[in-house]
């Protein structure tokens, strides 16, 4: 088996409300996961959680089998940057740049050359 993602009793609590409790969750490689739920059920605090956007109050997160240490913030970003995609809603969009390009931004930061960049977000 291949897990990417591994949470371990996570929990997160926002002021003193409680959004997540004892979340366990293994997601391995090929997995097609949906979340859903009704809104303020949590499912925006699991997909930080997951892609390192936020960290839990406690519990892991393990990225192919390493724990992820939040002392470390440069490595954090480097994870993100290198195993996770995100599509986030428009907002987050940057609006002189084309659906495509928003998608290349970040593997221009991660150094990828820009001919191969154009074809893998076009495998989708």
């Amino acid at each position: 088996m291949n897990t990417i993602v591994e949470l371990v009793n996570i929990n997160k609590k926002i002021r003193d409300e409680e959004i997540l409790k004892d979340i366990n969750l293994t997601i391995q490689k090929g997995d097609f996961i949906s979340v859903i739920g009704p809104s303020g059920s949590g499912k925006s605090s699991l997909l930080y959680i997951i892609g390192l956007l936020d960290r839990p109050n406690s519990g892991e997160v393990i990225i192919e089998g390493e724990r992820v240490d939040y002392d470390y913030p440069e490595k954090i970003a480097h994870l993100r940057n290198m195993k996770f995609g995100f599509i986030f809603q428009f907002h987050y969009l940057i609006s002189e740049f084309s659906l495509i390009e928003n998608v290349m931004a970040p593997m221009l930061k991660a150094g990828k050359k820009k001919r191969k960049q154009k074809k893998k977000p076009m495998k989708f």
